[in-house]
């Protein structure tokens, strides 16, 4: 009987136990339809940047959302503020972001980057390119 008493006693302090393996979700937002949702740390220009990229604060009441999400260089608490843009923003900005990188994996497919020339040119490639994206 005692034996049971202690072990029920074991699972409710460890029941109590906070979440130490970093799962826990702290920084998640609710989804909105039509909107992707970041946090952004109040990094020098970090914030404005987005502001200028369309991205808007999240209203928590009165202010902006914000959470303190460590310390920043000089030892004072860092905020990130929670923010968002309309899907179909976030889409363009990550296509025209993409245009190099497609452009880049193009000149690999054909064997020529920039000035590089071929290895049928006599440069320095000498196996055949094949990319994926999964």
């Amino acid at each position: 009987m005692a034996r049971t008493s202690e072990i029920q006693k074991r699972i409710e302090e460890r029941r109590k136990r906070v979440n130490i393996s970093g799962r826990d979700k702290r920084l998640t937002l609710p989804a909105r339809s039509g909107y992707v949702r970041r946090w952004f740390n109040d990094e020098p220009n970090r914030v404005a940047s987005a502001e200028a990229k369309d991205w808007v604060h999240i209203a928590d009441g009165d202010e902006q959302k914000s959470m303190v999400v460590g310390v920043d260089r000089e030892g004072k608490p860092q905020k990130a503020y929670a923010m968002e843009i309309p899907k179909e923003f976030y889409d363009d900005d990550q296509a025209r972001k993409a245009e190099p990188l497609d452009e880049f994996e193009e000149q690999l497919r054909r064997g020529k980057v920039g000035n590089v020339k071929s290895r049928d040119d006599g440069g320095a490639f000498y196996a055949d390119v094949k990319l994926s994206r999964d």
